[in-house]
């Protein structure tokens, strides 16, 4: 098990579009990560992220999730492309300060499209869901 990653070692992405920091833990087909909602992130609507930052946060999440395995073989992030987003629902839209978990769980991988499951919460709520397929650059 993988234990609180930057996540900056997983993905390509830097500031400021950087949507997640932190990988929590990675363990079989599931990871959690992390991302403190800053007042100047550039999603920020009237102090809420807003449902595009919602989706970049899941995005990069998964990106972290499928660059565990180029971390541990010492590789570089490869880039990751949002192929669909199905069954997405949002339950509330997290405001600026707070911590952003996103919960990863992949389904399944073909021809390099990896199929996750992903929802999103703060200490106050969910705030999102969706099923994500993701295309792997290689």
């Amino acid at each position: 098990m993988l234990r609180d990653i930057d996540a900056r070692e997983l993905i390509p992405q830097r500031e400021p579009i950087l949507m997640t920091q932190t990988l929590y833990e990675a363990s079989g087909n599931d990871a959690r990560t992390g991302f403190v909602i800053s007042q100047d992130n550039m999603f920020l609507e009237d102090g809420h992220l807003s449902e595009m930052g919602v989706i970049e946060n899941m995005a990069q999440s998964a990106a972290a999730t499928a660059g565990i395995n180029t971390y541990i073989n010492g590789e570089k992030p490869v880039l990751g492309y949002i192929g669909e987003i199905k069954k997405c629902i949002f339950h509330r839209l997290p405001e600026a300060g707070e911590t952003l978990t996103a919960e990863v769980h992949y389904i399944s991988e073909a021809a390099g499209v990896v199929l996750y499951n992903i929802s999103s919460h703060t200490e106050n709520g969910p705030c999102a869901e969706c099923r994500m397929k993701v295309f792997l650059e290689k």
